[in-house]
């Protein structure tokens, strides 16, 4: 019966069958009348009395009306009033479905619009009862049945609670109804539930059986089925998950990539963002496969693919998110900073672009970023807060409890023990343990990801000095233990930590029960891993550390047995050289650890102290070879510390072998430079002439870098087989690395690729006079390398200090302008005679002829002092090295050799003077350049060479570079700049912009005889990287040129006049080209009569280097 309000218009009025029809116009496509419809309905419902038969139906239609509107128009106002109305209904008519399915779903639209729990869990409430009231099995029941189970896997999801993934489960059962049109949906959600319970409780049997009704869905599928890709996107998802859970099957990646690259193909009707998802997922594939099998491919192609979408997508968080990992993947695997730096940006854009209340995962791996760059090199504190802050972000955004507050928890922890570490600041450190035990919190007893943080706070209370936090470390740590099964290889990691907690705990309370129990469970440890493990390093090295301990807790015992424990010492140092040798680690894993048993074997004395130099050198040459990156190859020798070469060859002195200490000071020295001339001069001459020499040696850069990135291989999630499938790839790619590295030294020139020049070899550096090798320690030596006699071994009167502070008087005296300036260097000069010239010159003498030639090769702080003008200044009559022999410098002894060992084939020479007056900085002008380059063409003779000049209006900086290849000698007149931190960026300013060493360095310059550096500092070293002193002279000589002359500090105007004509007129004095008269011509220009009358800091700047 209708009520009838008197007071109410006769407009209003409408009965069921008319409040019908209006909503069937709507629904049959006039949807414009949705307003119309709504308001016909607001007015006419009150005119109903709630007991009306059909009064619940109504009311139920104008509130799904209502959430129709609120779909359209996004007003609170119309959800909250459609709630209202089907909450009425259901209340009147509790017994149908679809009245509390359009409840559930109006909840549901609210929950999506505002986040409030509360109405995500009535919804799921009443999605529950609307499948209840369904009877049996029918189409309806199964489209419900997949909902249910969708919403059930969101907030497992979100909240972790096990039950929901087990209902989600069974309802995406139910909803797979065999013929029913919805069945591959159905059976592909059921199929992501299974994977995600599976990957939880590492049941295969769960993903195992996701792959197979994958799979069967795909099957039913027809080629043009616009579900097909989005089926084989899904199917590709569970496979690769399938592979990280078990990952001992490449085939489970290959399958995932081919399927995602099918759905791509078939792509067609589906929304862009659906293929974006595609998209994204197949760059994920790609770069797990890189991460796990080194095929620098995939990771480029992830990259390629990331990038090629964005300019159509821009402003894509995800897309921006993703290409952050992957570019931070080839960073950590190549180590180019610009890939942090950009992914970084990336990072930084993603959270811009995020509302500031949203839950986003860039912002914890923003963090992570930051905290890597931090690490390694960075090493600034605002750059760790930062990272540190955005963590706290993340904590106080993210719902507690879910999966992201969780990992930002974890994140934080982990930035707070670096921080700790950095500045000992220990509120940092108990931070990290309250976040720890607050992560903790959301995970039940049994979820084994609580491992990870188990471990993470274990290794935080270890330390704390408190024995009592010793003591929950390792009952933490057993407890994540007990987490994994027998058979799980996670183990192996967590009784390392384990063991390694004991030792601590024994470093700091000497119970040797402790040590005990970390060697037992190093041991244990060790037993998991196969011979080629990655992570064996790691157990081997602790073991070489617990044995250590042993041997020093029973030194210290008086009664003890001498062989006992000097085998405990023995046997560490096997430890450390076979962790040393650990080869599938990688080698700058195991460059670590050989410096480290460097130092335990030069403290005790051990007889492999000395192999174990030479495995560092041999690791750092080996890690050098691998990227052609000069910062990547900088930041390689500064692991090193820089003075490791003369530790090593001081080592050697000590115990006798002076041929050995040549060879490790050889080896260790200049070693970035060496590597560049040997890269980019000896190798890429022999591609460039030789198509079996290119092969050979594109091979052997292939395979060092697949050695080099071999740790990816084995994550602590692989098996044992796919351990033993990656040990069986990596002994065939050691074996195929070899036979390359045999082959390329059966090339001209390359007999001693990657092998250590033996003495025998190195004495050839001195076939045209002897080189003084001077070491700076506590005392200095020098050491005398001969042609054809054994090295003298000299003890020189000063140390490493005194003679630090006579180089730091000396650079502050040349730099003097008062009338005291020239008596003090006279009094530095004089003692650097009496301290090391004086030495040497004395057996010198006893086997060298008057006038002979001399090479100088100085390290540490002897680098940066004149020993070709020492003398006795202060004695009457005195002596002066200048009188008795003619000095040469060179950076070292392979730099001899290489000089030497290339002849010029080139028949007419050409000679180029270039200069730039005024160049493209502010730099002040120099007055006599182009006077200059004229003085040098009136000397030069041009019937024996032809001769080019260039000056300041052309002398750019590629055309220099240009002439600099086109001609084998050059003069230089120009401004040079010295960068101590970055040698590769020094450079001569030229008129646009500075021509850099590292263009020089790039060059081939094999034919190059003589360089005249005529500017300022071109041969400085630098105190704080002595042994890799390549400023622009030593680099211009490593890059090929034979003979430089360059300065030591400024020059005046004056000077490099009066020394250029003087040089040039004795270097071409018999009219003939020859690049060894260099060392000659500059002795005797500075005994002329014009040069002796400058002051004697100008006398002495300039200095010869090469042959």
């Amino acid at each position: 019966m209708i009520h009838l309000d008197q007071e109410q218009p006769q407009s209003k009025y409408r009965t069921p069958e008319e409040l019908r029809k209006v909503l069937t116009d709507y629904l049959e496509g006039q949807a414009e009348l949705l307003d119309q419809v709504i308001t016909t309905f607001r007015d006419a419902l009150p005119l109903y009395d709630h007991s009306h038969p059909e009064y619940p139906e109504l009311v139920g239609q104008l509130g799904s009306l209502l959430r129709f509107r609120f779909n359209r128009d996004h007003n609170d106002y119309d959800i909250d009033d459609a709630i209202l109305y089907l909450r009425e209904c259901v209340t009147l008519d509790p017994y149908q479905w679809h009245s509390a399915h359009n409840l559930a779903a109006a909840y549901q639209f609210r929950y999506d619009n505002r986040h409030d729990k509360q109405d995500f869990e009535d919804a799921i409430l009443l999605y529950r009862t609307s499948l209840s009231l369904l009877p049996g099995p029918a189409p309806i029941k199964c489209q419900l049945s997949r909902g249910l189970a969708t919403k059930l896997l969101d907030r497992f999801l979100r909240e972790g609670n096990p039950a929901d993934m087990d209902d989600s489960i069974t309802y995406g059962y139910e909803a797979m109804l065999p013929l029913h049109e919805d069945y591959v949906i159905a059976a592909i959600d059921t199929a992501l539930s299974l994977k995600h319970r599976g990957f939880l409780r590492h049941d295969p049997m769960d993903i195992e059986d996701a792959i197979e009704i994958c799979r069967l869905a795909v099957g039913c599928l027809a080629d043009d089925d616009k579900l097909l890709p989005i089926a084989l996107h899904r199917f590709a998802e569970i496979l690769l998950y399938y592979f990280l859970y078990r990952g001992n099957n490449k085939q489970l990646v290959d399958e995932a990539i081919l399927c995602c690259q099918e759905a791509r193909a078939l792509w067609k009707s589906t929304t862009a963002a659906d293929f974006s998802k595609l998209l994204y997922f197949l760059g994920d594939a790609l770069r797990t496969r890189f991460e796990h099998w080194g095929d620098m491919q995939d990771l480029t192609d992830a990259i390629t693919l990331f990038r090629n979408i964005l300019p159509s997508l821009p402003n894509d968080t995800n897309l921006l998110d993703r290409l952050g990992l992957s570019l931070q993947a080839r960073h950590i695997h190549l180590g180019d900073k610009e890939d942090l730096n950009d992914a970084i940006a990336y990072w930084r854009k993603c959270i811009a672009l995020t509302p500031m209340n949203e839950v986003n995962p860039a912002v914890g791996n923003l963090a992570i970023a930051l905290k890597r760059r931090f690490e390694l090199w960075d090493n600034k504190l605002e750059t760790l807060d930062e990272a540190i802050e955005l963590s706290r972000k993340g904590v106080a955004i993210a719902t507690p409890g879910e999966l992201n507050h969780r990992t930002c928890l974890h994140i934080l922890g982990n930035i707070l023990i670096v921080r700790y570490d950095h500045t000992k600041d220990e509120r940092a450190l108990h931070e990290a343990i309250l976040r720890y035990r607050e992560s903790l919190t959301f995970f039940s007893m049994d979820d084994r990801r609580r491992a990870k943080i188990l471990s993470s706070l274990a290794i935080a209370l270890v330390k704390l000095p408190d024995k009592k936090a010793h003591d929950e470390a390792i009952s933490l740590h057993k407890e994540a233990l007990e987490l994994h099964p027998e058979n799980d290889t996670v183990r192996s990691g967590i009784l390392l930590t384990i063991a390694h907690a004991y030792l601590s705990r024994y470093n700091q309370h000497l119970d040797k029960s402790d040590l005990d129990d970390a060697d037992g469970h190093a041991r244990q440890s060790l037993e998991l891993l196969g011979i080629n493990a990655v992570d064996r390093i790691e157990v081997l090295r602790l073991l070489a550390l617990i044995s250590l301990a042993y041997f020093e807790h029973l030194s210290n015992q008086p009664d003890a047995d001498h062989s006992d424990h000097v085998d405990y010492l023995d046997g560490s140092m096997q430890y450390f050289k076979e962790s040393a040798e650990s080869l599938p680690s990688g080698p700058f894993r195991c460059l670590k650890i050989a410096i480290e048993w460097t130092q335990y074997a030069r403290k005790h004395r051990h007889g492999l102290a000395l192999n174990a130099y030479a495995r560092c050198f041999e690791l750092l040459d080996t890690c050098l070879s691998v990227n052609e990156s000069l910062e990547f190859r900088q930041e390689a020798v500064q692991s090193v510390p820089n003075t490791f070469a003369l530790e090593a060859s001081l080592y050697a002195l000590q115990v006798g072998d002076t041929c050995r200490a040549v060879e490790l000071l050889e080896r260790g020295r200049t070693l970035l430079w060496t590597h560049i001339s040997r890269y980019r001069v000896q190798i890429d001459h022999v591609m460039q002439n030789d198509e079996h020499a290119h092969e050979l040696v594109t091979k052997f850069r292939n395979l060092s870098f697949v050695l080099s990135n071999s740790h990816a291989t084995n994550g602590s999630k692989a098996s044992e087989e796919l351990k033993e499938e990656n040990a069986r790839h990596y002994e065939s790619t050691v074996s195929e690395w070899r036979h390359i590295v045999n082959e390329i030294r059966k090339l001209d020139g390359l007999n001693h690729f990657l092998f250590p020049a033996p003495f025998s070899a190195l004495q050839e550096a001195a076939c045209d006079g002897p080189v003084i090798m001077l070491i700076a320690g506590l005392p200095c030596e020098a050491i005398i390398v001969f042609h054809a006699q054994p090295p003298l071994r000299i003890q020189l009167p000063a140390d490493h200090a005194k003679l630090g502070g006579l180089a730091l008087e000396l650079w502050k005296t040349v730099r003097r302008t008062r009338n005291d300036a020239e008596g003090k260097l006279r009094g530095i000069l004089q003692q650097l005679w009496d301290l090391v010239v004086f030495p040497v010159v004395v057996e010198l003498q006893k086997v060298v002829k008057k006038r002979s030639r001399i090479w100088w090769c100085p390290t540490n702080v002897l680098s940066l002092l004149p020993l070709h003008a020492a003398g006795e200044y202060l004695r009457p009559q005195g002596k002066f090295l200048s009188q008795i022999y003619i000095s040469s410098y060179t950076p070292s002894l392979s730099a001899l050799l290489k000089a030497r060992a290339h002849r010029n084939q080139v028949e007419r020479k050409s000679f180029a003077a270039i200069g730039q007056a005024q160049p493209w900085d502010d730099s002040l002008p120099l007055m006599s350049v182009e006077q200059e380059l004229d003085l040098v063409e009136s000397l030069v003779p041009r019937n024996a060479i032809g001769f080019k000049k260039v000056g300041s209006d052309a002398s750019t900086r590629n055309i220099s570079l240009r002439t600099l290849q086109e001609s084998e000698w050059v003069h230089l007149s120009c401004h040079g700049v010295q960068h101590l931190q970055a040698p590769y960026k020094s450079c001569f300013l030229m008129k646009d912009e500075p021509l850099t060493l590292l263009d020089i360095s790039t060059t081939d310059l094999k034919n190059h005889e003589f360089a005249f550096l005529s500017a300022c500092e071109t041969a400085t070293g630098d105190v704080s990287v002595p042994e890799e002193v390549i400023h622009l002279a030593a680099g211009l000589h490593f890059s090929g040129v034979k003979s430089v002359i360059g300065t030591l500090w400024e020059v005046e105007d004056e000077t490099v006049g009066l020394l250029v004509e003087a040089f040039y007129k004795n270097m071409f004095a018999d009219g003939k080209v020859d690049c060894t008269k260099a060392a000659e011509a500059l002795s005797k220009a500075l005994r002329s009569p014009a040069v002796k009358k400058m002051p004697l800091s100008q006398r002495i700047v300039f200095i010869h280097i090469g042959i």
